[in-house]
């Protein structure tokens, strides 16, 4: 469930989607803005920085345009875009979880920061009905103020999180669920040609894993596995692997 605009980014959105069977009923078309379509430069490490197009439509998004309803359909929700979405950081945010948490859903959320402004009150109530949390480095070090890692671990410890982490970039990931702690490296071999959605293929593929109640390493591996898809070419998307490609990957370098 998103919100575009009805413009020819839009529509690239839908058909990509639609091309490889996502359902796509639930995408809200607002004809009053136009698609986020924010510029992403690729520095020479791979690394990506985004510069994001002001009013766009996810600054319109909001709770009306969820279908409450429909999420008793599903198991789990996730979702990928705190801290870009005005109108439903915060207690928005918290709203929609505890109704999803109500319908027996689990939870897991994404979440960016911007540096003028205190963006941890945006997920701070959300946190409390959320099931897996798995911020990179620089976002964890943000919301917890404090660069070491085992602060930040008790820093999100006083929540009812089942699953927290840290992605640690070119240095893999630490999983917990604040009994047992796995490291695991990235699988990547090489310079990443573009780090832009390894994050995002990074919970993709730990979610998939978890759903399927694996445990909590095998489910890192699975993460770790997914990302490393992504940075094989410029964008998103482009080389990103299926859930069998990650498996032959662990598979190849002898881990599962």
């Amino acid at each position: 469930m998103c919100n575009i605009g009805d413009d020819s980014n839009g529509e690239s959105i839908i058909k990509y989607l639609k091309d490889n069977n996502v359902e796509t009923k639930y995408i809200h078309i607002d004809k009053s803005c136009n698609t986020a379509s924010p510029i992403i430069l690729v520095d020479e490490t791979g690394d990506r920085h985004i510069i994001r197009i002001p009013r766009n439509a996810n600054h319109h998004f909001d709770l009306s345009m969820i279908d409450i309803a429909a999420l008793e359909k599903f198991d789990h929700l996730h979702f990928a875009s705190a801290n870009v979405v005005p109108k439903i950081d915060g207690k928005p945010l918290a709203e929609l979880f505890m109704k999803a948490k109500n319908l027996g859903l689990t939870i897991s959320l994404d979440a960016s920061y911007a540096k003028n402004y205190n963006s941890f009150n945006n997920i701070n109530d959300a946190l409390n009905y959320c099931d897996i949390f798995i911020p990179s480095l620089q976002e964890a070090s943000e919301y917890a103020q404090s660069n070491d890692i085992e602060e930040i671990i008790k820093f999100f410890s006083i929540y009812p999180l089942k699953i927290f982490g840290i992605k640690l970039g070119e240095n893999g990931a630490i999983i917990t669920d604040f009994k047992d702690r796995y490291v695991v490296p990235s699988l990547y071999e090489g310079a990443p040609i573009d780090t832009t959605g390894a994050g995002d293929a990074f919970i993709a593929g730990f979610v998939s894993g978890w759903l399927n109640d694996y445990g909590l390493e095998k489910c890192a591996y699975l993460a770790s596995a997914q990302s490393a898809s992504v940075l094989q070419e410029i964008g998103a998307c482009v080389s990103a692997g299926t859930l069998d490609d990650a498996y032959k990957l662990l598979s190849d370098k002898k881990i599962l």
